[in-house]
């Protein structure tokens, strides 16, 4: 999909070659999916100026990363459940820092060959605290007078 407004639900891809949904420029609702054997790529691929939510999905068993999102300044990644992948369960990289955020909440991120989340060039991001399920913390980039990857916890509240 590019330059376009979709929603997909309640919807099945099952062994596709390259990617299972591949979207750039557009705004996208992705809700209870399932995205099994992407033999190629990652399961999900978000590009450009991107706004996605991704809800009470599926995703397992692809080649790349079940989530891999480049040059996309936000996206809502919650309940669903990811895992069985060699790279990364999610992925956002920018070659620049963008806004954000990037909120990933209330998801089940299984076995991943490497991290399960990466981050790279992204300003904020909030995720559910591991150990208190009724926690949300946020992250913000330090000042560059700092290390440039250093990150700080700036805010800690209950939901």
């Amino acid at each position: 999909m590019q330059h376009t407004q979709a929603q997909i639900n309640d919807s099945r891809f099952e062994h596709s070659q390259q990617y299972a949904i591949d979207v750039r420029d557009s705004l996208v609702s992705l809700v209870n999916n399932q995205l099994r054997g992407i033999d190629n790529n990652s399961g999900i691929r978000l590009r450009g100026q991107t706004v996605a939510r991704i809800e009470d999905n599926l995703i397992g068993n692809s080649q790349g990363s079940a989530v891999d999102a480049s040059e996309v300044s936000g996206a809502i990644l919650v309940n669903s459940r990811i895992g069985n992948t060699p790279e990364y369960a999610i992925s956002l990289r920018n070659a620049a820092p963008l806004p954000g955020p990037l909120t990933l909440s209330g998801n089940t991120l299984g076995k991943a060959g490497k991290a399960v989340v990466r981050v790279e060039g992204l300003q904020q991001v909030v995720l559910d605290a591991t150990q208190r399920p009724d926690r949300v913390v946020r992250v913000n980039q330090v000042a560059q007078t700092v290390a440039p990857s250093a990150l700080r916890c700036v805010q800690s509240a209950s939901r």
